[in-house]
């Protein structure tokens, strides 16, 4: 019973973690000088910043392929409207839910009209993000180990040191025992029995799901991946470049890389806060002023968020309203 009190104490108290991140803003907001932010944000050059707001639809149509090569994959038929409006509605759910898990919802929408269920849906939605996660994190690392070097001789150790690791995880993740080792992991962790078997039966469905991906499946889907990405980063640069920010490329994908690692903590919606702390932190080191790096987080979360919210509220209106089918329940 104390157990069962303790995880209900929990849930609420977790229902406020979010606001942690409104509240690292406002913060934020209270400590800067905000004529300077109102003057950083009127030098903005339009052409240039709706140029790059643009480009959030090829990266959302490719992420979209991606998934639907995914589906096919799975002998899962699902046409690429559907499968657009689908991962438009699940990025627009995920905005509002800590660590943007509400993208997870691409599950329902599968399940709902394709007729197939929830064990074969899931792992293409998963591995999909995976992919996203994948780039951020090896990007993210890079990042850190350049910013941390002491010199170019280190940086290049510390990258190829990172390239051997995820070569070793890749192999251990399609190592036949490699499923073995993780239900056994499961099960000393988790000592009911009932949970410990449905995640045990989970980690069995997402290792055959993984290990059973086509070659060309996934060549395709890294190749989109890297394509979606260099077309993120530039869409940062451009952004960047509209405020006058004196930047590289290299170093905006870097900046950016670790923001999205650090929005994806469950103590905000959209990252606010958590991502504007890691721009200023990583742009002062640029002598880039916070007001400034406010300002380019503030112009991002316009490109692609609100972009995305737009998009994923049209397409939840003609899921609903033209196409007639449910939304989530």
């Amino acid at each position: 019973m104390t157990f069962v009190k303790d995880n209900k104490l929990m849930a609420r108290k977790g229902k406020y973690l979010p606001l942690v991140g409104v509240l690292l803003f406002l913060m934020l907001f209270m400590m800067i000088d905000l004529d300077v932010l109102i003057i950083v944000i009127k030098k903005v050059d339009l052409t240039i910043y709706i140029a790059a707001v643009l480009l959030s639809l090829p990266i959302l149509l490719i992420r979209a392929f991606r998934w639907q090569l995914l589906l096919i994959d799975k002998d899962i038929k699902y046409d690429f409207n559907s499968v657009f409006a689908s991962y438009l509605i699940g990025i627009f759910i995920g905005l509002f839910t800590p660590g943007r898990a509400g993208e997870l919802a691409r599950v329902f929408f599968v399940t709902n009209d394709c007729g197939v269920s929830t064990g074969r849906a899931f792992p293409s939605v998963l591995i999909d993000r995976l992919f996203d996660l994948s780039v951020i994190l090896a990007v993210g690392l890079i990042a850190l180990i350049d910013f941390t070097a002491d010199n170019h001789f280190s940086s290049i150790m510390a990258i190829i040191l990172l390239v051997v690791l995820c070569s070793l995880s890749m192999i251990f993740i399609i190592h036949p025992k490699a499923k073995l080792i993780l239900q056994n992991i499961v099960k000393w962790l988790i000592r009911n029995k009932y949970w410990a078997a449905k995640v045990s039966s989970f980690v069995d469905d997402m290792h055959q799901s993984i290990i059973l991906l086509k070659k060309q499946t996934l060549v395709r889907s890294i190749g989109l991946t890297l394509l979606s990405y260099a077309i993120f980063f530039m869409q940062c640069f451009l952004i960047a470049m509209s405020l006058g920010l004196q930047i590289t490329l290299v170093e905006i994908s870097y900046a950016l890389s670790l923001a999205t690692l650090v929005a994806f903590l469950p103590i905000s919606i959209s990252g606010i806060g958590t991502r504007d702390i890691m721009l200023i932190s990583y742009m002062a080191s640029l002598s880039i002023s916070t007001e400034q790096a406010l300002g380019f987080s503030i112009l991002f979360l316009g490109a692609f968020h609100v972009f995305a919210a737009i998009t994923g509220l049209m397409a939840i209106c003609v899921r609903t309203y033209i196409q007639e089918k449910p939304f989530l329940i």
